[in-house]
């Protein structure tokens, strides 16, 4: 029967997937009990084949698992595949679930999910249905013990077959509207969520759902929407926003939780404008939240000025984020096509705009990121380099942070399709994992994010030597004495060119993890100043990669 059916939502990732809340907010109103679960098991690892099950870690979740399951009582548990690096967490609590309740339904749904659909069910037994694309009609239909036929956007079993069924859903604005985003009493310990959001960027506030651009590394552009969300019968995937109404009220809820909110959508910009508007004549509004903004676009003086009368802010609360990826203005425009794109001189007004309207109230972080298709060779990957460092070291009059990182292979962008030999199926999705995994290893490499993705035209050997340079290059700006001295001596080409020759002279053969700790940090502090003031004083032109 319908009103015997309850729906557990699980989240394994740090942060929970926005739309669980409205898909909470809206079985609720169709007298269907919902309640979201966030198990973070930070120590569990990336690989779905390595997980240590005896680790200390996994069993507290497990408790605050059973926990939950006992005291709801669901008949069916979602766990959130929205992310690509819940990977093991997902494959480890659903199996642990349908070996303990073997009578709870099992279903999954977010980016990854509906990405790897078909192939998921079949991989995994734990699993009996996978909703892909927009879950609100698909769950109520499901939990109302409909046809299973008739209920869309779901795959499942059929004795040993796995069906696609045939309808189709996509969210309307007007549903969506009527949803709220920001009730954290659907959220089980929601208090613990709320101090982690606040200690990082702050609450996300739910704008609206699918891009209309293009962005080649993105997960969550048009065409991705139309791989993983959508179909590819489909024509396009445009954006289905909530009403400005619908999201002053949402604030108003979250208001009673926290003062600390993040905001991000800019495909719609008018209605962004508007909706900062509202904030800033609302009395039980303005100035409240203290704001993580992150903008897609550059920040034309409007929109800067919008932020300022809308929010508080304090340079340790309040966050500006501007992605530009990449420093080259024609590889940006390849990457980040469409309404996104911005040339350098755009770029730097923007910054110098909110210099001069919010002063040092508020940081700045810059996101760039390294191994984009463009980066086919290590000469490309050190003058965008050395650009980036003279960018950055210009950077003074001003409260920022800078982020340089690995490209994110998001499933279903263009990367992915582009780069992943069978790329719907998850056993490659697993194979790419130990790949990194095994060159992380052998190399020392941190990877930031699941980079998955380099030009075929780079070697190993290249990506190895630009990470040390880079690493040279933090541990240096750390040191500024040692750092200023070596600038007082070299243009940025040539300070990065002696970064290569320390390289190449004293650690090739080393792994990146092995350089700069203990008695080999110290080596290379060393060795750096001495080889700039003893052997290349005269500024001699030093190694070339």
């Amino acid at each position: 029967m319908t009103e015997n059916n309850r729906l557990l939502i699980v989240n394994t990732m740090d942060h929970i997937s926005m739309a669980s809340f409205g898909v909470c907010d809206y079985l609720t109103k169709n007298k269907i009990p919902s309640k979201i679960l966030n198990i973070v098991p930070t120590n569990w690892s990336i690989n779905p084949d390595r997980v240590n099950h005896s680790d200390a870690s996994i069993s507290v979740y497990l408790e605050k698992l059973d926990k939950y399951i006992h005291s709801f009582n669901p008949t069916y548990i979602a766990i959130l595949f929205h992310w690509k690096e819940a990977i093991s967490d997902f494959v480890y609590v659903g199996e642990y679930i349908k070996n303990k309740y073997p009578n709870i339904k099992i279903l999954s749904g977010g980016f990854t999910a509906s990405y790897f659909g078909v192939s998921l069910l079949k991989k995994y037994n734990f699993l009996d249905y996978v909703i892909s694309g927009d879950p609100e009609i698909p769950i109520l239909f499901l939990l109302k013990n409909e046809d299973i036929t008739q209920v869309p956007n779901l795959i499942y079993r059929d004795n040993k077959e796995i069906r696609v069924g045939f309808m189709k859903y996509r969210a309307d604005p007007e549903l969506l509207s009527t949803l709220s985003y920001t009730n954290l009493e659907y959220l089980f310990d929601y208090e613990d969520y709320v101090k982690f959001t606040d200690k990082f960027l702050g609450f996300p506030i739910y704008v609206g759902r699918g891009c209309v651009h293009n962005c080649l590394y993105c997960g969550a552009s048009r065409d991705a929407m139309l791989r993983h969300s959508v179909g590819i019968t489909e024509k396009k995937y445009g954006m289905v926003v909530r009403s400005v109404d619908s999201i002053i009220k949402d604030l108003k809820v979250i208001k009673k939780y926290t003062n600390r909110i993040f905001i991000s959508y800019e495909s719609d910009m008018k209605l962004m404008k508007e909706l900062l508007k509202r904030i800033s004549k609302d009395k039980d509004l303005k100035k409240y939240f203290y704001i993580t903004y992150g903008a897609w676009k550059v920040l034309d003086k409007e929109i800067v000025y919008l932020l300022r009368d809308a929010f508080r802010f304090d340079s340790d609360k309040s966050i500006i984020e501007i992605s530009p990826e990449v420093f080259d203005e024609v590889d940006r425009k390849l990457i980040k096509s469409g309404g996104v794109y911005y040339s350098n001189k755009q770029y730097f007004r923007a910054i110098d705009n909110i210099k001069k309207i919010l002063g040092s109230k508020v940081k700045v972080v810059l996101f760039y990121s390294r191994y984009h298709k463009t980066h086919n060779s290590f000469d490309k990957l050190i003058e965008e380099y050395k650009n980036l460092i003279e960018f950055r070291d210009k950077l003074k009059h001003i409260n920022y942070k800078f982020d340089y990182t690995h490209v994110a292979t998001d499933v279903g962008s263009q990367y992915w399709q582009e780069y992943i030999n069978n790329p719907r199926e998850v056993d490659s999705f697993i194979r790419e994992l130990k790949r990194l995994d095994k060159t992380s290893k052998e190399t020392g490499i941190h990877f930031g994010n699941l980079c998955f993705y380099f030009p075929k035209e780079l070697e190993i050997e290249d990506v190895l030597k630009f990470e040390m340079v880079i690493y040279f290059d933090e541990c240096l700006t750390r040191d500024k004495t040692s750092y200023h001295y070596v600038l007082n001596n070299y243009n940025h080409s040539e300070y990065l060119n002696l970064l290569i020759c320390i390289y190449e002279k004293y650690f090739r053969g080393l792994k990146v993890n092995e350089v700069l700790h203990g008695n080999l940090k110290d080596k290379f502090i060393k060795e750096s100043l001495d080889l700039v003031r003893n052997e290349f004083q005269s500024k001699q032109q030093l190694y070339k990669g």
